[in-house]
């Protein structure tokens, strides 16, 4: 009997006996990047509107309440006046972003330069409250002065320059808040000087710092300095 020899060849190959799994697909974030900035600026405005109804009913607040108002009282000293209102309108801002072309956007040159003075005025107070109170830590637990921040910045101040040098530093910060809340250049302000005490020598009518909304005014003063 004579049997026939198969080819040489691979075996045909085993299926494996285990599926393939797909992937596992990432887990979905709880809420979307919007929405948090959503939820942070609904926030805001619920911490300013709650700031500023237990700051003006001293007798109905709670502990929590006072507590919050404390914290805001040692961190912004008399500063603390303004902490709301800019809670509540960094709070609109994120919640009134989506609106786009229909909502007012402020430049980042115009934000900083709020922010800046907003630093400058803390020192400012620092600085006057320590004419009174020889200790800042009597003023940070008053809630007076500048508060932490304001006296932080204070300390590193006259550990850099001094006392005199902290004074000419803070000149120069509200001398840098100004122009960029301003839009304007020291070039542009030193011209306006000139042009303001040129007309007061000569008796002339001065020259107008026009606002950039004011459009029919810039049309009648084309020569007028433009923020």
């Amino acid at each position: 009997m004579t049997f026939e020899k198969k080819p040489a060849g691979k075996g045909p190959q085993k299926r494996s006996s285990r599926a393939k799994q797909p992937a596992p697909q990432p887990a979905k974030p709880l809420l979307s990047t919007d929405q948090w900035i959503d939820l942070i600026g609904y926030t805001l405005i619920a911490l300013a509107a709650l700031t500023i109804l237990s700051a003006l009913s001293p007798g109905g607040q709670g502990d929590l309440t006072s507590g919050w108002l404390n914290i805001l009282k040692r961190s912004f000293g008399w500063g603390v006046v303004v902490a709301p209102a800019i809670m509540g309108l960094i709070g609109i801002y994120l919640v009134l972003r989506r609106f786009g072309d229909r909502f007012p956007r402020l430049a980042p040159g115009r934000i900083a330069g709020l922010t800046v003075a907003y630093l400058a005025a803390l020192g400012t107070l620092q600085l006057i409250g320590m004419a009174s109170e020889q200790s800042a830590q009597a003023l940070v637990d008053e809630g007076a002065g500048g508060g932490l921040v304001g006296l932080g910045l204070i300390n590193a101040l006259n550990g850099a320059v001094g006392t005199a040098g902290a004074v000419i530093v803070l000149f120069v910060l509200w001398l840098i808040a100004f122009m960029l809340t301003a839009s304007l250049s020291v070039a542009q302000i030193v011209d306006a000087v000139q042009r303001h005490v040129a007309a007061r020598q000569t008796g002339a009518t001065e020259d107008v710092i026009v606002p950039s909304w004011d459009r029919e005014r810039n049309r009648g003063h084309a020569d007028d300095l433009v923020i």
